[in-house]
């Protein structure tokens, strides 16, 4: 996929999610650039030839200097309960602006000062993260509550799928817990440790931003890709609100890079952990058909990682476990916390103006009418068939009934990784 068409569609899936809180309040915009976005996305992946691919590395340090001026503009604080510390993360935040426009546009850098500033800069993204978590300490999100009472339940012996958390929101029953078991058995040091879920989703960060240099082969290219994901718009509102965003693409990021130094158990093993977070990653072990002759070792570490965690706990009560992370997203009437009509799709926009749901059947045929075009593209790159997993999530999200902030900001968050992966794959300089 061009990497010109691949930073627009970034920007136009990132930059509206800016100006509200990552749901359907009224404003129809973000739901129609996000449908402008899905349309360029399909003619970038199917017909890339329609795109200039002459000039591929000038849109990155456009992009990295895009992120850090609106950067500043797009920090947390919804839920945030020390405005002065706010403040100062925008001070901040706006100063690091000067060190990416330096690392984007200055060609006469050596080496090591490069590799200082971006130091410097990861190091200022850490400092971000943790103001961003003491200024904001307990935000009244279930994901923030579930995530953090979880892994003390199931320390206590009690099943986290059958039991009742911290009320949140007014006339909902804080009964469920929708993610898979990884979810919060990763978080059990974390949460034991420092009382906030939130540290894991931070390391996450960093060790995605990492890879993300390792998978681009530590060129100039890479590094700007990495800024970009961690100083680009809402990433510390997604820090602040505890989504799960960011854990998904580190265990992604990590089975990628384990996949291109051939390790294929570990990289199974790493994508294992990350369904057990989520069942939709499971749709990423589409790109790694292309290792077809080890592709049975990378499916048994997935697969057998999967079952490893999710087995007890289905055994254990499988009614609770199908009824909340299954059922809970396909039942009609929705559950009290599925909220359809504030989500950010077209579903929400075709009930505004009709008052109906747009047929979930329809969902679900274009989804596949993708997975069958992508198919018969034969996209052979391992970057092109990141990006047309991202492109079938995007599908389901935006003609969907379940879409908000962290849907949009994975699937931009896929769309940086396979743009690094393109970097590599055209075998950019190495600084």
């Amino acid at each position: 996929m061009p990497a010109t068409a691949t930073a627009i569609v970034f920007l136009l899936l990132t930059i509206p999610l800016g100006f509200n809180n990552g749901t359907f309040a009224g404003d129809p915009v973000p739901i129609i650039f996000f449908l402008i976005a899905f349309v360029l996305f399909l003619m970038a992946l199917l017909k890339p030839d329609l795109f200039d691919q002459k000039h591929e590395t000038v849109s990155i340090p456009l992009l990295a200097l895009t992120c850090a001026m609106l950067f500043p503009f797009f920090i947390p604080g919804w839920w945030a309960s020390d405005k002065n510390l706010i403040t100062l993360v925008r001070i901040i935040s706006a100063g690091s602006t000067l060190g990416i426009v330096v690392l984007s546009f200055s060609k006469n850098l050596s080496t090591k000062i490069r590799w200082s500033i971006y130091a410097i800069l990861v190091g200022t993204a850490v400092l971000l993260r943790l103001f961003t978590l003491q200024a904001s300490p307990f935000p009244p999100i279930d994901v923030f509550i579930i995530l953090k009472e979880a892994p003390f339940k199931l320390l206590s012996g009690i099943n986290p799928y059958n039991t009742l958390y911290t009320a949140v929101f007014p006339k909902i029953v804080p009964d469920y817990f929708a993610y898979w078991p990884a979810a919060f058995l990763l978080q059990i040091p974390f949460v034991t440790l420092f009382g906030d879920p939130r540290v894991l989703h931070i390391l996450a960060d960093m060790i995605a931003a990492l890879l993300l240099i390792a998978i681009g082969r530590s060129t100039k290219t890479a590094m700007l890709l990495s800024l970009i994901y961690l100083y680009r718009p809402l990433s510390l509102f997604i820090i602040e609100g505890s989504w799960l965003t960011p854990l998904n693409f580190c265990l992604v990021t990590a089975s990628v890079y384990l996949l291109l130094r051939k390790r294929y158990v570990f990289a199974g093993i790493t994508l294992g952990v990350g369904i057990g977070v989520q069942f939709f990653l499971a749709t990423l072990i589409l790109p790694f058909l292309k290792y077809s002759y080890r592709f049975k070792l990378f499916l048994a570490g997935a697969l057998g990682t999967t079952a490893l965690l999710i087995l007890p706990f289905f055994l254990l009560s499988p009614q609770k476990f199908f009824s909340q992370t299954l059922w809970v997203y396909f039942q009609n009437p929705p559950h009290p916390s599925i909220l359809p009509h504030t989500s950010l799709s077209l579903n929400t926009l075709f009930f505004t103006l009709t008052g109906h749901d747009l047929p979930a059947i329809l969902t679900v045929l274009i989804a596949l009418a993708i997975i069958i075009l992508l198919l018969t593209k034969q996209v052979k790159t391992l970057s092109g068939k990141v990006a047309g997993v991202a492109l079938v999530n995007f599908a389901v999200y935006l003609f969907g009934r379940q879409a908000f902030v962290n849907y949009y900001y994975f699937i931009a968050s896929l769309l940086l990784l396979s743009l690094t992966l393109r970097m590599g794959e055209t075998g950019q300089e190495n600084i």
